[in-house]
């Protein structure tokens, strides 16, 4: 801001000079005054910004957010992972979904945005798939009259500057609910190394999501390594984690038709650690906790019948 100043400072007094020289015109001498005029004004504004203190009182804060209201929660519409996060995910979270290779991650991602899109807009940045094949995904849920009206895909938005355009745009029409799928495939213009390139995706995305207040999901990738050892450590930096408001690590079981998704970091409302063990029937994701409890209740009443 000093050079912003000093630049200010300088340009007036170039053009005090100009004024001072006789040789100079009375229609430049007009022009001159006007624009003596607009730099002082703002050098004036940059002055006070530079004086202007960006912290408010607690009072004045808690005034501030209690205006706002309890925080709006969007259900997923899988009842396992809405109850844990008591009734779905408040907006303004950065959700990264992180699992190996074929666990399941974009179906999941898909299913959340299809049960949102049934009564609100939302938008899925495809870009792992193409054209067919992500028609094809989409349409093994069944589609209703809502989705095609209300599912937005974006399968062409590769530039973190240009997703953070499009994801700007449509927040601004209204648009709460956001899947980016995946990481891997996003890219960045900026001059540095790998590893800072990722870091600044990660942090523009948290960015939009607590300016605007939306949700997004990211899709992101772990090895198998860190899996097979319990480490949760996301490809590129660690900045990711730490970025995150909600991280949920979802991975295969050992029985390999069933999934566990570990609740590794919960900002929204601090149940961290919890397993959820879902699996997937008639492509809709179900608590297999649940499943085996029903199924053994129904086994006792047999049994009971048999006595």
């Amino acid at each position: 801001m000093t050079s912003i100043t000093e630049t200010l400072k300088q340009q007036i007094k170039t053009l005090q000079a100009e004024l001072n020289n006789p040789a100079t015109d009375e229609a430049r001498n007009l022009e001159i005054q006007k624009l003596i005029e607009e730099n002082k004004n703002l050098l004036e504004t940059t002055y006070k910004d530079l004086n202007k203190r960006n912290g408010v009182t607690l009072r004045e804060f808690e005034k501030m957010v209690d205006a706002k209201g309890n925080a709006v929660k969007r259900a997923t519409g899988i009842e396992l992972i809405d109850e844990v996060f008591d009734g779905g995910f408040e907006e303004g979270m950065f959700i990264n979904l992180v699992g190996e290779s074929g666990a399941g991650k974009s179906t999941i991602a898909l299913e959340i945005l299809l049960n949102i899109a049934e009564f609100n807009k939302s938008v899925f940045i495809g870009l792992e798939m193409g054209d067919k094949l992500t028609l094809k995904k989409i349409r093994q849920y069944g589609i209703r009259e809502s989705h095609r009206d209300n599912l937005i895909i974006d399968i062409h938005s590769r530039d973190i500057e240009i997703v953070k355009r499009e994801v700007s745009l449509y927040a601004n029409d209204g648009v709460k609910f956001f899947v980016i799928d995946s990481k891997m495939k996003l890219e960045s213009s900026m001059k540095a190394d790998e590893y800072k390139k990722i870091s600044y995706i990660s942090g523009e995305i948290s960015k939009l999501t607590q300016q605007l207040g939306i949700i997004v999901i990211l899709i992101n990738q772990i090895s198998e390594e860190n899996l097979k050892h319990n480490r949760v450590s996301l490809k590129g930096s660690g900045d990711q984690i730490y970025d995150s408001d909600i991280v949920l690590v979802y991975k295969k079981a050992k029985d390999l038709t069933k999934r566990e998704m570990l609740v590794y970091k919960n900002r929204q409302n601090n149940k961290e650690g919890i397993t959820i063990h879902t699996e997937l029937k008639n492509n809709r994701t179900v608590s297999t906790a649940k499943a085996e409890e029903r199924e053994y209740k129904e086994d006792k009443e047999f049994l009971r019948s048999l006595v």
